[in-house]
């Protein structure tokens, strides 16, 4: 499953495919955190990453919905020719942060 969403997130054309590619990947990782059903500290780490990863996935629908009212489109190919939509630059940070916090490549959780 991990394979696949991280496949799909590769092959993505628009932001709701990047979304429920991201959601396909990160399902089956809180699985594996938590797979050791007999410790304490696997649940915990589990439930913790679920958490993390609601809010995430919260600012980057959150990004996607302002950065749709900026653009008028969901399409990667549009965003290159953005106008200077105070909603649609306001998008593009939430969702880059949702993006980056999800995939644990900015230091948003510490």
């Amino acid at each position: 499953m991990v394979l696949s969403g991280v496949s799909l997130l590769a092959v993505s054309q628009n932001l709701i495919a990047l979304y429920l590619a991201l959601e396909l990947q990160s399902l089956s990782i809180y699985v594996l955190a938590s797979s050791r059903r007999v410790s304490e500290h696997a649940t915990e780490a589990g439930l913790k990453y679920f958490v993390l990863g609601a809010f995430s996935s919260g600012l980057f629908l959150f990004g996607s919905a302002l950065l749709y009212a900026g653009t008028g489109t969901l399409s990667f190919e549009t965003f290159l020719h953005v106008n200077e939509a105070l909603s649609a630059q306001c998008g593009a940070i939430l969702l880059v942060s949702g993006l980056l916090f999800k995939l644990a490549l900015a230091p948003f959780h510490i």
